[in-house]
């Protein structure tokens, strides 16, 4: 079975649509076609780029595909009620066990609230979900003052993840109309955290990015057990 083939399947159609219909409801910002095509996309280019076997690559795309079904269920711990869901779906289409497993797995911990980078499939797909910021999530103009998320996405004009040379760490650049996205007393001050770190450690000391309408804002983000070390970075385009 291939993410072609899972995309395709009409009951996932049908989640995916209802679940974007309930977040509307809610007041969230865009979590349709668009936005699970774009994780799984980007998920896939991750261990791609890490040099992982094609077929994993495919798993970690049908797991992107799929990650938030569960907001069928409510939004509300929508990754574990969203990984039971794609177990029997996945079981239903004959997946072997092995597959299944690593695919729940990175569904059920791809929430910031609960869940954690247990393996190369989960960190992948919580890099690639958290890195969808774009003006198109935004479903209503007229209430972009009124929340932090929608004033986020909409401001953005272009949104890519970069690889260092050496891939051990990567970074989301975000090019950000200040105007748009941080008025009402929000700060528009951005800054680049700097890429020489200790092993394990988190980014230490920050370097202003020159000022204008548009910002650059960089969020490196370090691979756990190596030492990372400033290089020039191979990117990943998320279009708006």
């Amino acid at each position: 079975m291939t993410y072609e083939q899972v995309k395709q399947d009409e009951a996932v159609r049908v989640y995916i649509d209802q679940a974007d219909a309930s977040l509307k409801a809610l007041g969230f910002t865009e979590h349709s076609f668009q936005h699970v095509t774009r994780v799984a996309q980007t998920a896939g280019w991750i261990l791609e780029t890490l040099g992982y076997p094609e077929r994993t690559v495919e798993l970690v795309k049908i797991a992107g595909y799929l990650h938030d079904i569960g907001n069928v269920v409510n939004r509300v711990d929508h990754s574990q009620s969203g990984a039971v869901m794609a177990f029997r779906i996945l079981d239903r289409m004959n997946f072997p066990p092995e597959e299944i497993a690593a695919i729940v797995t990175a569904i059920g911990n791809h929430d910031e609230g609960t869940g954690q980078p247990v393996s190369a499939f989960a960190a992948a797909l919580i890099l690639a979900d958290k890195s969808d910021v774009r003006r198109s999530r935004v479903r209503d103009k007229a209430t972009v003052a009124l929340d932090i998320h929608d004033r986020v996405n909409y401001s953005v004009t272009d949104c890519h993840l970069e690889f260092d040379e050496q891939h051990t760490s990567i970074r989301l650049i975000l090019t950000v109309d200040t105007e748009l996205g941080f008025r009402d007393g929000v700060s528009g001050n951005f800054h680049e955290a700097d890429a020489s770190v200790p092993e394990g450690g988190a980014g230490a000391g920050t370097d202003d990015v020159p000022s204008g309408d548009q910002r650059a804002a960089a969020c490196i983000i370090f691979l756990p057990g190596v030492k990372s070390t400033p290089g020039s970075f191979s990117h990943h385009t998320i279009s708006r």
